[in-house]
């Protein structure tokens, strides 16, 4: 029983913490321009932020398995960038912005899975060129539908998402 009450406090504390952290949020979007299209920058910076973040430690050690090299999609390989390096490491405060951005696809509800599909895929950003991984024909393509669907259900999906904010 005790430990009920204390699952229920602990869901009770990150639902408040998480709409105080809406609020901070709220306060740092610009009330002149549309939500919906600020709500689209900080998902494209949060994919930027996300591409950029280093991938170590998703291998097991060497001692245990002798993994092999990667072999690179066609796909892959067609990106050019002037370098191959990767794009440079977030700052602490990107990441923080990018933990809220993806936070908010949880605002989308059930009966709108569509438009999270959509703004998950533009979420996907190649960690060299810093392009979206799939581009609109290709996201209409999956979806079903045409390109200029997918981009009515991403504005639509940021629409929800930025009045959903505004209403915390």
């Amino acid at each position: 029983m005790n430990l009920l009450v204390n699952d229920s406090e602990r869901q009770f504390s990150a639902i408040s913490a998480n709409k105080k952290e809406m609020k901070e949020v709220y306060l740092q979007f610009d009330h002149s321009r549309g939500m919906a299209e600020q709500v689209a920058e900080w998902l494209d910076e949060a994919a930027q932020t996300l591409a950029a973040l280093p991938a170590t430690g998703t291998r097991p050690s060497a001692k245990c398995v002798n993994w092999p090299d990667v072999l690179f999609d066609p796909e892959d390989l067609d990106w050019f960038r002037e370098s191959d390096d990767r794009m440079p490491r977030p700052s602490a405060a990107q990441v923080r912005r990018m933990d809220a951005a993806l936070s908010w696809l949880s605002l989308i509800g059930q009966s709108d899975i569509k438009l999270r599909r959509v703004i998950n895929m533009r979420l996907v950003v190649h960690p060299i060129s810093g392009m979206n991984r799939w581009n609109w024909e290709k996201i209409g393509e999956k979806m079903g539908v045409t390109d200029t669907t997918a981009k009515r259900w991403h504005k639509r999906g940021c629409e929800i998402i930025g009045r959903k904010i505004a209403g915390m």
